[in-house]
């Protein structure tokens, strides 16, 4: 899952202190490096959930990643709001990515704990999620299948 931003891109360090006011349950360890962190995990009380990424566009990976949705969109595989996801695509700051960590639970388990952060991010942030093999979303609003 990934989080396409369109607003100033946050720093972790900054989400991880903002985020237990909003939700208590909610926290990002592992921080590193911890001057100015690119990577962290995120737990739902003390279970694990995903690991995160923050890439800015003076990462390769950033225009990989951009470059291969806007592609898949030349081609016409996007069905929905192209204009929309294509705009946040090429006007993109930042993408916070999550490396889902199911750990032998249920897809509802993990959502669970995944849906208030992603909420909560949406909520701080403009911008679309992306979930592989679904699409990209506005809230719980698809805008786009792929």
């Amino acid at each position: 899952m990934r989080f396409f931003l369109t607003s100033p891109a946050p720093g972790l360090a900054d989400l991880a202190a903002a985020l237990p006011s909003t939700l208590p349950r909610h926290s990002l360890r592992h921080l590193a490096p911890e001057a100015d962190p690119r990577e962290a995990e995120l737990f739902a009380g003390e279970t694990l959930c995903a690991a995160l990424d923050l890439t800015l566009p003076d990462k390769p990976l950033f225009a990989d990643e951009t470059g291969e949705f806007i592609e898949a969109l030349d081609a016409g595989k996007g069905q929905g709001d192209v204009a929309l996801v294509r705009g946040v695509l090429t006007g993109c700051t930042a993408i916070l990515a999550a490396q889902v960590l199911w750990q032998g639970r249920t897809t509802d388990e993990v959502m669970d704990d995944l849906d208030p952060f992603w909420d909560w991010v949406a909520s701080q942030h403009k911008g679309l999620l992306q979930a592989d093999t679904q699409g990209f979303f506005e809230g719980y609003d698809r805008v786009l299948a792929l």
